[in-house]
Protein backbone atom coordinates (compact mmCIF):
# COMPACT_ATOMS: atom_id res chain seq x y z
CA UNK A 1 0.00 0.00 0.00
CA UNK A 2 1.23 3.47 -0.85
CA UNK A 3 1.92 6.01 1.89
CA UNK A 4 0.75 9.60 1.52
CA UNK A 5 2.16 12.62 3.28
CA UNK A 6 1.11 16.18 3.90
CA UNK A 7 2.93 18.69 1.70
CA UNK A 8 5.59 19.16 4.39
CA UNK A 9 6.02 15.41 4.76
CA UNK A 10 5.51 15.49 8.52
CA UNK A 11 2.19 13.70 8.79
CA UNK A 12 1.14 10.41 7.29
CA UNK A 13 -2.36 10.57 5.89
CA UNK A 14 -4.79 7.72 5.40
CA UNK A 15 -4.82 6.47 1.80
CA UNK A 16 -8.61 6.85 1.61
CA UNK A 17 -11.09 9.48 2.70
CA UNK A 18 -14.79 9.06 2.08
CA UNK A 19 -13.96 6.18 -0.20
CA UNK A 20 -11.68 8.32 -2.38
CA UNK A 21 -7.94 8.09 -2.51
CA UNK A 22 -6.20 11.24 -1.22
CA UNK A 23 -3.00 12.03 -3.05
CA UNK A 24 -0.54 14.66 -1.88
CA UNK A 25 2.64 15.45 -3.77
CA UNK A 26 5.94 14.67 -2.13
CA UNK A 27 7.63 17.64 -0.41
CA UNK A 28 10.56 17.54 -2.81
CA UNK A 29 8.40 17.17 -5.95
CA UNK A 30 8.62 20.10 -8.37
CA UNK A 31 5.46 22.18 -8.42
CA UNK A 32 6.39 25.24 -10.49
CA UNK A 33 9.19 26.87 -12.41
CA UNK A 34 9.72 30.58 -11.76
CA UNK A 35 11.57 32.50 -14.45
CA UNK A 36 13.63 35.59 -13.77
CA UNK A 37 13.26 38.60 -16.03
CA UNK A 38 16.90 38.52 -16.98
CA UNK A 39 17.50 42.13 -15.96
CA UNK A 40 20.89 41.23 -14.47
CA UNK A 41 21.84 38.77 -17.17
CA UNK A 42 20.32 35.80 -18.90
CA UNK A 43 16.81 34.79 -17.80
CA UNK A 44 16.88 31.75 -15.51
CA UNK A 45 14.28 29.23 -14.42
CA UNK A 46 14.16 28.14 -10.78
CA UNK A 47 12.37 24.93 -9.92
CA UNK A 48 10.29 25.27 -6.77
CA UNK A 49 9.21 22.27 -4.69
CA UNK A 50 6.00 21.74 -2.76
CA UNK A 51 7.90 21.75 0.51
CA UNK A 52 9.78 24.92 -0.49
CA UNK A 53 6.54 26.75 -1.22
CA UNK A 54 5.02 25.55 2.06
CA UNK A 55 8.11 26.71 3.96
CA UNK A 56 7.99 30.10 2.21
CA UNK A 57 4.31 30.48 3.14
CA UNK A 58 5.05 29.65 6.77
CA UNK A 59 7.94 32.14 6.80
CA UNK A 60 5.67 34.93 5.52
CA UNK A 61 2.98 34.04 8.09
CA UNK A 62 5.49 34.02 10.94
CA UNK A 63 7.42 37.08 9.73
CA UNK A 64 4.29 39.24 9.52
CA UNK A 65 2.52 37.64 12.47
CA UNK A 66 -0.35 37.07 10.03
CA UNK A 67 -3.65 36.25 11.70
CA UNK A 68 -6.54 34.26 10.22
CA UNK A 69 -8.61 37.42 9.75
CA UNK A 70 -5.87 39.20 7.78
CA UNK A 71 -6.98 41.02 4.63
CA UNK A 72 -3.84 42.03 2.76
CA UNK A 73 -3.93 44.37 -0.23
CA UNK A 74 -1.23 43.37 -2.71
CA UNK A 75 -0.76 45.70 -5.68
CA UNK A 76 2.03 43.42 -6.96
CA UNK A 77 1.57 41.23 -10.04
CA UNK A 78 1.03 37.55 -9.26
CA UNK A 79 3.35 36.65 -12.10
CA UNK A 80 6.07 38.00 -9.81
CA UNK A 81 7.51 35.56 -7.24
CA UNK A 82 6.75 37.92 -4.37
CA UNK A 83 3.08 38.20 -5.37
CA UNK A 84 2.81 34.41 -5.64
CA UNK A 85 4.36 33.87 -2.23
CA UNK A 86 1.93 36.32 -0.67
CA UNK A 87 -1.00 34.43 -2.23
CA UNK A 88 0.38 31.09 -1.03
CA UNK A 89 0.80 32.44 2.52
CA UNK A 90 -2.82 33.54 2.66
CA UNK A 91 -4.06 30.25 1.20
CA UNK A 92 -2.01 28.37 3.80
CA UNK A 93 -3.24 30.68 6.57
CA UNK A 94 -6.90 30.71 5.56
CA UNK A 95 -6.92 34.49 5.33
CA UNK A 96 -7.65 36.87 2.44
CA UNK A 97 -5.44 38.49 -0.16
CA UNK A 98 -6.67 41.27 -2.43
CA UNK A 99 -4.78 41.32 -5.70
CA UNK A 100 -4.78 44.65 -7.50
CA UNK A 101 -2.65 45.60 -10.45
CA UNK A 102 -1.38 48.87 -11.83
CA UNK A 103 -2.35 51.09 -8.94
CA UNK A 104 -0.62 54.38 -9.64
CA UNK A 105 -2.86 56.76 -7.75
CA UNK A 106 -2.93 56.77 -3.92
CA UNK A 107 -6.67 57.59 -3.96
CA UNK A 108 -7.40 54.27 -5.71
CA UNK A 109 -5.31 52.36 -3.16
CA UNK A 110 -7.08 54.06 -0.25
CA UNK A 111 -10.48 53.35 -1.82
CA UNK A 112 -9.60 49.64 -2.03
CA UNK A 113 -8.36 49.61 1.57
CA UNK A 114 -11.66 51.10 2.72
CA UNK A 115 -13.94 49.04 0.46
CA UNK A 116 -12.42 45.68 1.40
CA UNK A 117 -11.38 46.58 4.96
CA UNK A 118 -7.76 45.72 4.31
CA UNK A 119 -5.71 45.50 7.49
CA UNK A 120 -2.33 44.79 5.89
CA UNK A 121 -0.43 46.08 2.87
CA UNK A 122 2.27 44.68 0.65
CA UNK A 123 4.06 47.40 -1.28
CA UNK A 124 7.26 47.62 -3.24
CA UNK A 125 9.74 49.90 -1.44
CA UNK A 126 9.33 52.59 -4.11
CA UNK A 127 5.51 52.40 -3.94
CA UNK A 128 5.60 52.59 -0.15
CA UNK A 129 7.88 55.63 -0.22
CA UNK A 130 5.67 57.36 -2.80
CA UNK A 131 2.51 56.53 -0.88
CA UNK A 132 3.87 57.76 2.43
CA UNK A 133 5.19 60.93 0.83
CA UNK A 134 2.02 61.85 -1.08
CA UNK A 135 -0.74 60.54 1.20
CA UNK A 136 -1.15 63.63 3.33
CA UNK A 137 -2.91 62.62 6.51
CA UNK A 138 -4.57 59.53 5.06
CA UNK A 139 -1.86 57.12 6.23
CA UNK A 140 -2.08 58.66 9.69
CA UNK A 141 -5.83 57.90 9.72
CA UNK A 142 -5.30 54.30 8.58
CA UNK A 143 -2.34 53.52 10.85
CA UNK A 144 -4.39 52.14 13.77
CA UNK A 145 -6.03 49.46 11.63
CA UNK A 146 -3.03 48.45 9.49
CA UNK A 147 -1.32 45.52 11.21
CA UNK A 148 1.72 45.31 8.96
CA UNK A 149 3.18 46.73 5.79
CA UNK A 150 5.46 44.33 3.98
CA UNK A 151 8.49 45.79 2.24
CA UNK A 152 8.32 49.21 3.88
CA UNK A 153 11.66 50.82 2.96
CA UNK A 154 14.55 51.34 5.35
CA UNK A 155 12.86 50.26 8.59
CA UNK A 156 10.08 52.72 7.97
CA UNK A 157 12.31 55.65 7.02
CA UNK A 158 11.54 59.29 7.66
CA UNK A 159 8.26 59.19 5.72
CA UNK A 160 7.01 56.33 7.86
CA UNK A 161 7.86 58.17 11.07
CA UNK A 162 5.93 61.21 9.87
CA UNK A 163 2.86 59.42 8.44
CA UNK A 164 2.54 56.39 10.73
CA UNK A 165 2.42 57.95 14.21
CA UNK A 166 3.33 56.26 17.46
CA UNK A 167 3.66 52.53 17.17
CA UNK A 168 4.13 51.73 13.52
CA UNK A 169 2.45 48.64 12.14
CA UNK A 170 4.02 45.36 13.19
CA UNK A 171 6.83 44.12 10.98
CA UNK A 172 7.05 47.51 9.28
CA UNK A 173 10.34 46.62 7.65
CA UNK A 174 9.49 42.99 6.91
CA UNK A 175 10.74 41.89 3.52
CA UNK A 176 9.78 38.24 3.88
Amino acid sequence: AAEFYSCLGTEKLPPERDGKEVLFPAPDAPCEILFSTGTTGKSKGVVMSNGGNAANAENVIAGTRMEEDAVELVPVPVNHAHGLRTCYAHLWNGSAVLIAKNITMPRVLFDLIDRYRANALDLTPSAAAMLLKTSGGRMRELAPRIRYIRNLPAAGGRHSRRHLPGERPACAACSC
